[in-house]
């Protein structure tokens, strides 16, 4: 009897409980219960193992568990589109139809778009969530999602170079591209020919980076010298979150008058030649008055809804007078 009562502290948890049954102290009714908890319980440890070491990067592991039925597939994909994103495509055709499953895959960064049934890559939802994570995903889309604004912004705002997958429509829409121009000018390279021969394009793309006259067309466009001066100068694009200055000129025998001040009340009296243009006061007025922060201002003077444009760079001034 010692004998058999020792062992028990000394045996496995499965060995411990046999051992107990045949004594008589553990009911033959209750072993079945305990033997399944105690499989269970090692069942979920081997699991997780198993899980981590797919987390770790190493996913044959798993995918071979799931083939011997040791666990199932779908965590197996879940749990290595963490650190593979190509994961969905050891899923099956039953789980590349499971809406829930792809959601799940895509909020965690798989690429989901080129292994998924027909009716969940017509699914908004679906396509939405996927370029959310992985731009490049857009290029897998429907034609439809291509063209549709929330879409492609999703996707560039993952990353910016999506643009080149948006369909010609958006690429064609100078306001939409316009805003992606802000994230990276870059985007002008994929805009349509009528946007990247639109001045207010090129001044915008080159000021941000020079590298984009390249892709301006005509190529020279950008040497124009009306466009160049446009660029040079301080004069801010509309809709530019940068300093306005109020401004009143006057011309006086031999020169012109300017009196300026910033909305925030600080104030410059200057006077300029009587060639002077539109630059040069734009120059003047940024060093006497705008802060350091701000490379460009807005001009507006009184009388004038607009302020003045970096295409009036080149004008005198004297044909801005009251």
């Amino acid at each position: 009897g010692s004998g058999h009562l020792f062992s028990c502290y000394h045996e496995g948890p499965r060995e411990s409980i046999l051992t107990w049954t045949f004594l008589g102290v553990v009911p033959v009714a209750s072993i079945t219960h305990l033997l399944s908890a105690d499989i269970i319980m090692a069942d979920v440890e081997e699991g997780n193992a198993i899980l981590k070491q797919v987390q770790s990067g190493h996913v044959w592991a798993g995918l071979e568990a799931a083939g011997r039925g040791q666990i199932d597939l779908r965590k197996v994909i879940l749990a290595a589109a963490e650190s593979d994103s190509h994961a969905m495509e050891w899923a099956t055709p039953e789980l590349c139809a499971d809406r829930a499953f792809v959601l799940s895959v895509a909020e965690r960064g798989g690429f989901v778009l080129q292994y998924v049934c027909e009716d969940l890559a017509c699914d908004r939802e679906v396509v939405m969530e996927s370029v959310k994570h992985h731009a490049i995903a857009l290029a897998h889309a429907k034609e439809k999602f291509r063209a549709d604004k929330e879409v492609v912004w999703h996707a560039v705002n993952c990353n910016w170079d999506a643009i080149r997958s948006a369909h010609e429509s958006l690429r064609a829409d100078r306001n939409f591209m316009f805003e992606v121009m802000k994230i990276n000018a870059q985007a002008l390279q994929f805009a349509n020919d009528d946007i990247r021969g639109d001045p207010w394009a090129v001044l915008r793309a080159i000021r941000a980076d020079q590298s984009t006259f390249r892709f301006c067309r005509p190529m020279g466009l950008a040497r124009r010298p009306e466009v160049r001066a446009a660029i040079d100068s301080y004069l801010a694009c509309p809709g530019d979150p940068v300093p306005i200055l109020v401004a009143t000129l006057q011309e006086a025998p031999d020169e012109i008058i300017c009196k300026a001040h910033l909305m925030s009340a600080r104030s410059l009296g200057c006077s300029l030649p009587l060639e002077a243009t539109v630059s040069e006061l734009a120059e003047v007025l940024h060093r006497e008055l705008a802060e350091p922060a701000h490379p460009r201002i807005h001009i507006l003077l009184e009388g004038r809804d607009e302020p003045l444009s970096p295409f009036d760079a080149v004008r005198a001034v004297r044909d801005f007078l009251a």
